[in-house]
Order: structure tokens, then sequence, then C-alpha cells
């Protein structure tokens, strides 16, 4: 099945007797057989990649403030963000870029944004022995991925459909659980607990773009599982776009217009 992928620049191997047998020491049992990738990467921290980029946009004169944006409006060539405090700030640009819950500021633009929250879940351990040289691994026969952060040891499963802010399904978190048990890893008792709604077209493409009968108006949401992956590319995008400059000719395959 990997044969036939289409991998990009990630290559894989079939793994040695020795990789293997490294597993010898964080689980019950070693894996019968396994692939390797190379080509591939993996930050150190989430958290501190976002960390980084705020700082580093303070750094430049932006400005932050934490709010509910309940609406983004079009005006005489600006637009504004109206906030849930009563607060409204005019902008000369906007971007939407609020993931899952994009759907409901694009609205009032008379586009679709047909977003749903591909829901997954994990658990981390700052309790562990996973070592450092042991890479993110998949245990495909149980849909788990296991995988070490500066942070902890996190354990990640499960794809749901459904509401951006509906409630968390606690039987997929005790699932991810017993599967850590049953492998023998090492892991918290009590682990910290994560469930987060992916933004998802339902052409798995993400929405890139300008709205045609707003220009003022920016978007970038819909990356599923890419968002991370994907974040700094896109942001040379949509920099290009409110500057006036020319976009790649592939982001017309983009443009949220595409569902109406």
């Amino acid at each position: 099945g990997w044969s036939a992928a289409r991998t990009g620049g990630a290559r894989f191997r079939v793994m040695e007797a020795e990789e293997l047998a490294a597993y010898d020491a964080v689980l019950r049992q070693r894996p019968a057989g396994g692939i390797r990738f190379t080509g591939t990467g993996q930050v150190s921290e989430p958290q501190a990649v976002r960390d980084a980029l705020l700082a580093a946009f303070a750094a430049n004169g932006g400005q932050t403030i934490h709010a509910d944006a309940t609406a983004v409006r079009p005006g005489a060539g600006a637009a504004e963000v109206a906030l849930s405090d009563g607060t409204v700030i005019h902008a000369d640009r906007v971007v939407v870029a609020a993931g899952a819950w994009s759907e409901r500021l694009m609205a009032p633009f008379g586009v679709r944004a047909p977003l749903i929250g591909e829901r997954g879940y994990s658990v981390q351990s700052a309790e562990h022995d996973w070592p450092a040289d042991l890479p993110l691994t998949v245990f495909e026969d149980r849909a788990l991925a296991v995988a070490r952060f500066d942070g902890g040891l996190r354990a990640s499963s499960h794809v749901e459909f459904g509401a951006p802010s509906a409630p968390p399904d606690p039987r997929k978190w005790r699932s991810i659980e017993a599967h850590l048990r049953e492998l023998g890893v090492a892991f918290s008792a009590q682990p910290d607990r994560w469930c987060g709604p992916r933004p998802t077209l339902p052409d798995y493409l993400p929405a890139i773009g300008r709205l045609n009968a707003h220009p003022q108006v920016h978007y970038a949401f819909g990356h599923q599982h890419l968002g991370l992956t994907t974040a700094a590319r896109t942001a040379e995008i949509v920099e290009q776009m409110a500057l006036g400059r020319p976009a790649p000719g592939w982001t017309d395959a983009l443009r949220i217009e595409r569902f109406g």
C-alpha cells in the first residue's frame, strides 16, 4: 500500500532487526515488522511554535487582542470585525483564519464555507520513558500514533466528523489509554486529554484567497490535518495577495467561491 502511495519528498524502507529491537525498552512486545521514513520532520513542541510566531509578530509591531470575533462585515473599501464585548475594529484588510469556526464569519459575504470539524483526540503524559531517538511511531493495526515532544509523550487516534464546539466523547480517550496499557507504554494514569476540530472542506483542499466581491477580505482555513505543516506557505501566499502581488496560479483552485 505504501509503495503505491504518493509520499512527496519522503522515502521509506523496511526496518532492520536492530531498529525493531529498540522498541524492547518501551513496549511489552517487539513489533513484528515496520517501515522507516526519511525526509520528514517534526517540531519539538507545537506550543513553542505558536509562542515564537506571536513573539515575532509583536516584535514587528503587531498587536494581539484576545476576544471572540462574532462577525466580519464589509465596509466602504474596508472591513470591520465585531467582537463579543461590543467592540468594533475597523481595518483596511481582514484575514479570516478561524479554522473550523470560519463558516459563520464568511456567511455575511454571501459565500458558502461548508466546513466540518474533523475532530481528533490525544492524550499526553509528562511521565514517560520514550527515548529521544525513537521516532514518531504509528501502530497501524491500532490506528494509534505515539510521538515524543519536549512537553511529554503524546498518543493520538480517532477521527469523527461533527460540530466544532460539540462536547468531546470520553470513550475515545479511554480507547487510546487502553491501547497504551496493552502495548506496555509508560504513561501517566491521569494524562492531559485533548480534543480538537481540524477544519475540513468537502474536497479536502484548503480555502486560500480573497473574496471576489469584497477584495479587502482574505481567508485561509480548511487545512484539515496539515495546518502546522502548510502554515508558512499559506502565510506567504496571503501576504502576496494582501500586498497586491500576483499569487501562484494554482491558488485559483483554492478559492472559497468554488462552493457557490
